[in-house]
């Protein structure tokens, strides 16, 4: 089988994401791989099948570039060495070149049945690519010659990049070898690959009329236990580089409110170290802020109080009265049940590394100033602290 694909189609679910669904699930004999640009988070929720295939001494062979336009980070690097520490037949390799780019995107897949599948496209292992973006690829399926024959290919020219020594390319086997491609300048840590796109997000300018794109497609993180919220202070997330921490671009998106007590850990008798996101009366979904808001973030399932829930980690450029605007990430969380509890949102966004000053503000602190919350074209968050009531509380 040959088949061609394309997310352009209106009204389409398919998605590269969906393929990967489908076919990277437990079972699988081998899986290979060569992507341009890579993101962790794309693949984190095949992390369990990727390990138990590397253990069992399948086959796991995964090339990746780090092009100096948006090199490899340390942080990726090491998850998807840990997947593979227990397996011989497991190679991670990457390509860093000069003069050219590495630039392929494919992916191939040996089923428990012995059937292999491919995909080769114009998506990177990417969130934004197998969800998001317009892509358009060919999925090839064994049992017809010249599909059998390409698949054969594609498999052969994965396998041989980690035979590969020759200038540019780097076999990674250990956390060491990592530490010493970062020592080069191979490959560069999470927190400045933030700081570049902040820097090239800053160089430009905020273009009128781009529209948005409703994902298809979302990548849940392995499901871990979330303490209630409001039960404990959530543990600091540094902050991003001082370097453009405010956010660019026009504002598509607003919502505001005034805060209370209880939002800025002003209640003595409940300290919940959260924000809510009330419909108030500008707002009639209650999901408003999942779905419109924050559609395109990495959503992960998470359970709270024993309810299914959702919770993102979201860079915001946050500015407080009588502060620089600094860049925190902070955790969204939808949580659906609080319906059920007469409460009249679903979604807050957790203080983490702001709670305690906001905790430590003299008098009421920060009780009847109003929060402000944008979103950018460019896709950046802004969360603005102020005294003056915004002229405009509700914009989109």
């Amino acid at each position: 089988m040959i088949r061609y694909r394309d997310t352009g189609a209106p009204g389409s679910e398919i998605c590269p994401g969906r393929w990967f669904d489908e076919n990277l699930v437990e079972g699988i004999r081998s899986f290979r791989c060569q992507f341009g640009f890579f993101r962790f988070g794309a693949i984190r929720k095949y992390g369990d099948i990727l390990r138990q295939l590397a253990a069992s001494g399948g086959t796991v062979n995964i090339v990746l570039g780090s092009n100096a336009t948006d090199p490899l980070t340390v942080q990726d690097a090491k998850e998807l060495v840990r997947l593979f520490s227990e397996g011989d037949a497991a190679h991670l390799t990457t390509v860093a070149l000069g003069n050219a780019l590495f630039h392929p995107k494919v992916a191939h897949i040996v089923r428990a049945d012995g059937t292999a599948r491919a995909i080769v496209g114009s998506a990177n292992m990417t969130e934004q690519a197998l969800g998001t973006h317009i892509e358009a690829w060919v999925e090839l399926e064994s049992g017809v010659a010249l599909a059998d024959q390409a698949l054969s290919d594609i498999a052969t020219a994965v396998d041989r990049w980690h035979t590969v020594t020759e200038n540019g390319v780097y076999q990674i086997r250990t956390e060491a070898d990592i530490e010493s491609l970062l020592s080069q300048g191979i490959i560069i840590d999470a927190a400045t690959r933030r700081a570049r796109a902040a820097a090239s997000s800053a160089g430009r300018s905020g273009a009128s009329g781009r529209g948005s794109r409703r994902a298809r497609w979302r990548p849940p993180v392995v499901t871990e236990d979330s303490p209630p919220e409001g039960e404990g202070e959530t543990p600091a997330i540094p902050e991003a580089p001082d370097a453009a921490a405010t956010a660019v671009g026009r504002i598509v998106l607003r919502w505001s409110k005034r805060l209370s007590k209880s939002d800025v850990n002003k209640n003595a008798k409940n300290i919940r170290n959260l924000m809510s996101l009330t419909k108030a009366d500008l707002i009639d979904d209650l999901d408003y802020f999942r779905n419109e808001f924050f559609p395109e973030v990495a959503w992960r399932s998470v359970p709270i109080s024993g309810h299914p829930s959702e919770i993102a980690d979201v860079v915001f450029s946050v500015k407080v009265p009588r502060k620089k605007t600094r860049r925190f990430t902070l955790e969204v969380v939808h949580a659906p049940h609080r319906e059920s509890g007469q409460h009249n949102y679903h979604t807050s966004i957790r203080w983490g590394p702001l709670a305690g000053e906001l905790k430590k503000a003299r008098g009421t602190g920060y009780t009847g100033y109003w929060a402000v919350l944008e979103k950018h074209d460019t896709g950046e968050y802004s969360l603005t602290i102020t005294a003056d009531e915004p002229a405009r509380k509700f914009i989109g």
